[in-house]
C-alpha cells in the first residue's frame, strides 16, 4: 500500500506474522530493485521515498565536493520519521522491533536517526557515507546501548585520489568498533567499489535483522 504523509509518498509491505518492521530510506536511483528487495525480505518493510538525496539525508551542512552541496535538511527528515511516521505505524501495524535502514548517504543517517532516538531497536547502514565531516565526533557523543546495529562497505571503496571519500574505510572501522562496546554489531566486508551490488548489500544487512543479528 502506498500512503502520503506530510510531504512524503511511503510504500508499505506489511506482514502481519513478523515483529520487525525496516524503515527504509530510498532514492529515486533505487527504484529498479525496490521489487526484488521486497519479494526477498520477510519483515515488515516500509520504503520512504527520498526526493532530495543531498538535501534530506544530511544531517547538517556542509562543503565536500563543492560549496554547501550537503545542505543540511535531515533535521526535518528526523522529525519526520519520529514524530510523524513511527506514530502512524505504531497506530495501524503491530510490531515489536523497529529498525531504519540505507545505503551510502541514507546509511550514514541510519545512524543519525538511532542516535537521536533512543526508541529504535537499531540500524543498517551498508557502504555508509562515514567520511562525512564531523560524524565520527557526533556519533561518540550521542552513545546507544543494546542496539542492533549492521555496517558493510565495498572493500575497494577506500581507492580514491579524493582526500576525503578516500578515509571511509577507516571511518567505518572506528564506527564498528565503537558500537562494539555496547551494542551488538555486526560490519561485513563486500567485494568491490561503492556501486557495485547495491540491492545484494542492502538485502544482507535486510536479511541479518530478520534473522535476529545471526
Amino acid at each position: 500500500m502506498n500512503i502520503q504523509l506530510k510531504n512524503y509518498s511511503i510504500d508499505i509491505f506489511h506482514e502481519e506474522h513478523h515483529d520487525k518492521m525496516i524503515i527504509w530510506l530510498s532514492g529515486q536511483h533505487e527504484f529498479a530493485f525496490r521489487n526484488y528487495l521486497v519479494e526477498q525480505v520477510n519483515c515488515c518493510l516500509v520504503i520512504v521515498n527520498i526526493q532530495n538525496w543531498n538535501e534530506q539525508l544530511s544531517p547538517w551542512q556542509a562543503s565536500v565536493f563543492k560549496s554547501n552541496d550537503f545542505s543540511g535538511g535531515g533535521q526535518q527528515t528526523y522529525d519526520f520519521l519520529i514524530n510523524d511516521l513511527v506514530p502512524y505505524l505504531k497506530n495501524h501495524f503491530l510490531f515489536q522491533e523497529v529498525y531504519v535502514a540505507g545505503y551510502s548517504l541514507a546509511g550514514l543517517f541510519a545512524l543519525y536517526v538511532l542516535s537521536l532516538d533512543t526508541d529504535l531497536s537499531g540500524a543498517i547502514c551498508c557502504s555508509g557515507s562515514l567520511w562525512f565531516p564531523h560524524l565520527i565526533d557526533f556519533l561518540k557523543n550521542h552513545q546507544v546501548r543494546d542496539k542492533k546495529i549492521y555496517l558493510s562497505l565495498g572493500n575497494k571503496e577506500h581507492q580514491t585520489k579524493h582526500h576525503v571519500l578516500s578515509t571511509i574505510k577507516q571511518k567505518t572501522g572506528r564506527v564498528y568498533r565503537f558500537y562494539q562496546n555496547n551494542n551488538i554489531c555486526f560490519y561485513q566486508l563486500h567485494q568491490g567499489n561503492h556501486f557495485q551490488d547495491v540491492q545484494e548489500r542492502l538485502l544482507a544487512g535486510m536479511k541479518w535483522i530478520e534473522r535476529g543479528s545471526q
